[in-house]
């Protein structure tokens, strides 16, 4: 089964792409198409898959203009050709739904909104920046058309998913459409409780710099209040707003997720001006346990429990959004709860449900999804409940172990991997260290960091190759540091940071992941754990070029009889097994589908 992703731009990672970015690891071998596309703006999974643009990406300048566009789109996005494409899966807030369905094929729309400035959001757009009625005048002109065309191409889904009730309901009453509601990804182990639990005294908005957002609304609050407030997004109405705030009003631009994840772990709360169709940003800042002041009404509403995670007000003004920071100075939070709030919008949730619908709709259809679908996030039994490995207090001394060897390694050994990362400099061309995308614990990837071994651009056609022994693309010194597993030393760092354990089923990459999961199910039960530096497979001997099957048999032993001691003797073995190089013969290496 061929799938499509469809998105309405590319220009920046905002809520939309967030939720693209989790379907993006659903389908790793699906096509995008979208409108436009600049290219470096959005996370590096999306900007791997291949993207296909309409006309519209061609006319210089559309990628900082493109709102201007607007009358094109439904031309633009219904000359997007997806013919063989079995399964579409849409993330819409404009006009990505309204994509030509192609004979035989399954539509599924992740509706983010119906799109807000022809509808009931009108006003909403032009609060500021439009003195001569020039934006809204062309807006009415052209809206009837929008509205008629909106409409008629909602038919063409087969199912609606909506991102909140509140966008359910506005699905209803403009499509005439029923939609199940999957609240949209937020990633709480990464957007996670301060350590030292300290907080500071200013204020946070994270937002795109547009009208509807009503950023004028605080600006125009805390001018008057005279707190600390900082600014944290971009967009075309930055600089009119940077000239209205007064200096105790700080606008940082774009900031990459961990600086953000430092902004709301500091700001004394969050604050949404705006009516919100979900509000991504107010449960990242739960999960950071920061408490958030919303107006409310839409998506705040659910996303926002009043007097319990934050403080919602009633009126978009100045002195509604004042009183409500007055009680939320007066009122004690607990972070923990607000953790707990967040954890109802976990991507694992998210990822288990939008599969179960998508494959509903599919099976409706008489089809299978079975072809196709990445069984890294799959399977089901994966997103259910914790191995032991990773619970109680068996979990628990696991982790301890994790962080007390590899903090202690990493300070050992950091001046000889220096030392050997500055010679692989001086030997070949390209950089000293190699990062890869790798699969971890429940699928989620992360990317592992190696030395390289091998020349610069060794996989340089983009398609995943396995590596053999004595591969002709290793350097002499990588072909050494291979044989000694030196280069892997770099990963005490994922180690570190809980990407990976000192012990378990080594990640594998995700194209050779569902490749092994296809033919061999039991693949997948790997995921159950982290993944490990070494493992049992390793110490047997079945690593490199080896059996498949044998490193399975190891790898799902371990998972079924794992404990504490089980890792300290694999520990114990890994350094005799590495200098004995004793490995089983080669096999043929496992090729990709190049579909």
């Amino acid at each position: 089964m061929r799938v499509a992703l469809v998105h309405d731009w590319l220009t920046g990672m905002r809520g939309g792409e967030r939720v693209l970015l989790e379907m993006c690891r659903l389908f790793p071998e699906a096509t995008l198409f979208t409108l436009l596309h600049r290219p470096g703006s959005v996370a590096e999974q999306i900007e791997a898959l291949e993207i296909r643009t309409s006309f519209l990406n061609r006319i210089p300048g559309v990628h900082e203009r493109y709102r201007y566009y607007l009358p094109l789109y439904p031309l633009a996005v219904s000359r997007l050709d997806l013919r063989g494409f079995d399964l579409i899966l849409s993330s819409s807030h404009a006009v990505a739904k309204g994509v030509q369905k192609p004979a035989g094929s399954v539509h599924v729309c992740y509706c983010h909104t119906p799109m807000r400035y022809i509808w009931d959001m009108q006003s909403d757009y032009f609060h500021y920046g439009d003195a001569w009625r020039l934006g809204r005048t062309c807006l009415r002109a052209v809206a009837p058309a929008l509205r008629a065309w909106d409409r008629r191409t909602a038919a063409g889904v087969d199912h609606f998913i909506a991102n909140s009730l509140h966008v359910k309901e506005r699905i209803a009453r403009y499509y005439g459409r029923t939609a199940d509601v999957i609240p949209p990804p937020i990633d709480t182990s990464f957007f996670s409780l301060s350590p030292n639990g300290h907080h500071g005294s200013f204020y946070l908005v994270v937002s795109a710099a547009v009208p509807f957002k009503r950023l004028d609304l605080a600006v125009e609050t805390f001018n008057r209040i005279g707190k600390p407030l900082v600014v944290a997004g971009s967009g075309p109405d930055l600089e009119v707003l940077k000239k209205r705030a007064a200096s105790n009003i700080q606008f940082t631009g774009y900031v990459p997720d961990e600086e953000l994840r430092l902004l709301y772990r500091d700001c004394r709360a969050l604050v949404v001006p705006g009516r919100e169709d979900f509000g991504m940003a107010s449960l990242e800042a739960q999960a950071c346990g920061r408490p958030v002041v919303a107006f409310g009404t839409g998506g705040s509403l659910e996303s926002v429990i009043d007097g319990r995670t934050g403080i919602l007000f009633q009126e978009q003004t100045c002195a509604s959004l004042e009183g409500a920071i007055r009680r939320l100075e007066a009122s004690a939070f607990d972070p923990a709860r607000l953790k707990e709030n967040a954890e109802r919008f976990s991507v694992a949730r998210f990822q288990r449900s939008l599969m179960e619908a998508v494959e509903r709709t599919v099976t409706a259809s008489g089809r299978s999804l079975s072809e196709g679908v990445s069984p890294s996030f799959g399977d089901a039994a994966a997103l259910d409940g914790l191995h032991p490995s990773l619970a109680g207090m068996g979990g628990l001394a696991k982790r301890g172990i994790d962080i007390l060897v590899s903090s202690c390694a990493l300070a050992i050994l950091g001046l000889p991997l220096l030392v050997v990362a500055l010679c692989i400099r001086l030997t070949s061309t390209g950089p000293a260290l190699f990062f890869q995308w790798r699969l971890g614990h429940r699928g989620r990837p992360f990317r592992i960091v190696k030395l390289r071994t091998m020349i610069a651009g060794a996989e340089g056609d983009k398609k995943p190759t396995w590596a053999l022994d004595r591969d002709p693309r290793c350097t002499p010194l990588g072909n050494f540091l291979r044989r000694l597993g030196i280069d892997e030393l770099p990963q005490l760092w994922n180690v570190l940071k809980g990407e990976m354990s000192l012990v378990g089923p080594r990640p594998e990459r995700p194209e050779f992941h569902r490749l092994f999961s296809e033919r061999l199910p039991p693949f997948a039960r790997r995921l159950e754990v982290r993944g490990g530096l070494t493992g049992l497979a390793q110490v047997r001997g079945w690593r490199g070029n080896t059996s498949v099957e044998e490193r399975l048999r190891s790898d799902i032993e371990y998972i079924e009889r794992w404990s504490v001691w089980k890792d300290i003797g694999i520990l114990l073995l890994t350094p005799r097994a590495l200098w004995r190089r004793k490995q089983h013969p080669p096999v043929s290496p496992p090729v990709l589908n190049t579909r």
